[in-house]
């Protein structure tokens, strides 16, 4: 009699990213990162899972620090009978020096090389193919569909690492939701894109990102988690086994951007209180302890000259970590600034069509530079302090 058979499907950890931005919170940071992956551990006890699949980059280098790799393998080794299936990714490759290739592992855990492999849980009737990189770079796709075929019988998964939809030259094992289809996979289980792609199907064949557990920058925001999925038999001796698949969160630090309207603050106190009761509305009770890009905006008064440094001497302490945007502006007349015979009144006119030709081509990203500019401008012949943002992080 055929079994349900329970996984929970994870990768792209980056564990020992080296969080440099973060300056003395970089050791918090990678205790966090670590807590994400001890967190996905509970998540298999808890659900019984009889099989972990990481599908690539669980370490963030090629060759991690020797305690993390010890650690990492003392925590799969507790999972007991939970069989662990390692796909590598371009940034942990199973090359020569790897510790995929150089340590023991505990008995539950199979690391793919790069030919496929097969594993199969006949109870189930289930079978699982998967290959890694052992290279940082994969422009080939690597072999995902065996030669002998997949038997219709079976319920056929596959754990890969690679970079689906991205251009045809990726170095990524390039891959298209037409090739899985084609090879007629029941689910697909994918690493590489760090954000949760939802469940999606192209004919026969359901695949999924599950995206990073544990973000690592403003561009890796939103939450954060692994799929849990179970294949269940069907209830008639002709039907195909059914697949059911969630998406299941993962509690920790995330990063954050906020924008907070300072419209009608008159100093940097009512500015700071407006930012922390912003953060606190928004984000619930967990609000000190994430990561946060804080984009300050609306109109300042005249006579409110916005400074960061004060500003940030106001919030320190109360946050894990932020940083500060300005893009607050001085309510001001341009077409009357316009018409001043002076270097302000050609700075503006100069500015106005650039703007111009900006929103005529459609370059929003452009004309969000001159917006910025310009205020920046008029703030610098104010003779107010500029500051400016070009860290992305």
């Amino acid at each position: 009699m055929a079994h349900p058979l329970t996984f929970v499907q994870t990768g792209d950890l980056h564990l020992g990213s080296p969080f440099a931005f973060a300056a003395d919170k970089a050791p918090l940071l990678l205790r966090a990162q670590l807590d994400a992956f001890i967190a996905i551990i509970r998540l298999c006890q808890q659900v019984q899972a009889d099989v972990l699949l990481i599908a690539g980059d669980l370490f963030d280098q090629p060759v991690p620090d020797a305690t993390l790799v010890r650690t990492v393998r003392e925590l799969l080794g507790s999972l007991g009978q939970t069989r662990v299936l390692i796909a590598p990714g371009n940034h942990d490759p199973a090359a020569l020096d790897s510790p995929y290739r150089q340590d023991i592992w505990p008995a539950p855990v199979k690391i793919f090389m790069d030919s496929l492999e097969r594993i199969e849980w006949p109870d189930a009737r289930v079978r699982l193919y998967g290959c890694g990189f052992t290279s940082t770079v994969a422009p080939v796709p690597l072999p995902f569909v065996p030669p002998e075929g997949l038997a219709p019988d079976w319920f056929n998964l596959c754990l890969v690492h690679g970079d689906l939809n991205g251009p045809v030259s990726s170095p990524y094992n390039p891959l298209t939701a037409a090739n899985l289809a084609g090879a007629g996979y029941d689910y697909v289980a994918l690493g590489h894109l760090h954000a949760f792609s939802g469940f999606q199907k192209e004919r026969q064949t359901t695949f999924a990102y599950a995206g990073c557990p544990f973000g690592r920058g403003f561009d890796e925001i939103g939450t954060k988690g692994v799929i849990v999925g179970t294949v269940s038999p069907s209830q008639s001796d002709k039907g195909r086994p059914t697949l059911n698949l969630r998406f299941a969160p993962i509690d920790g630090r995330r990063f954050l951007v906020q924008t907070v309207d300072v419209t009608g603050c008159q100093d940097h106190r009512q500015a700071a209180d407006k930012i922390l009761a912003s953060l606190k509305a928004g984000v619930g009770n967990s609000w000190p302890d994430h990561l946060y890009k804080i984009i300050l905006a609306g109109d300042r008064t005249l006579d409110f000259t916005l400074s960061l440094p004060v500003l940030d001497s106001l919030l320190a302490g109360q946050l894990f970590w932020y940083r500060l945007v300005d893009e607050t502006r001085l309510p001001v007349d341009l077409a009357d600034l316009a018409r001043e015979h002076s270097l302000r009144g050609a700075f503006v006119r100069q500015a106005q069509s650039a703007l111009q030709q900006a929103t005529e081509s459609g370059q929003a990203h452009e004309r969000q530079i001159l917006v910025q500019a310009l205020d920046l401008g008029l703030a610098a012949m104010r003779g107010e302090e500029v500051w400016y943002e070009t860290d992305p992080a």
